[in-house]
């Protein structure tokens, strides 16, 4: 079965969570947000689940530039995600 690794990256938490194609969560998680190693932290909660993913899922607070594939505005507590591009996640 494939699943959808899904997280919400937020200011002080990464919220994790892997769900089923029918929204079925298996588990769900949380841990400290590592301000300045956001996609290393990412992948590293990504890698035990890698072969069994078929999709990864990412929230997160601001304006996020599709073409790009980056977070172009953050606001003010998390302007240390500006630039932020989750794309690197699949490499």
């Amino acid at each position: 079965m494939k699943y959808y690794f899904l997280a919400d990256v937020g200011g002080t938490h990464i919220k994790y969570a892997l769900s089923t194609a029918r929204a079925k969560f298996v588990f769900e998680n949380k841990v400290k947000t590592d301000h300045k190693n956001i996609i290393k932290q990412l992948k590293e909660l990504i890698k035990p689940y890698a072969e069994q993913l078929k999709a990864i899922g990412i929230a997160s607070t601001g304006v996020v530039d599709n073409q790009r594939h980056k977070i172009v505005y953050a606001g003010n507590n998390l302007e240390v995600l500006k630039g932020t591009n989750f794309r690197l996640l699949a490499k």
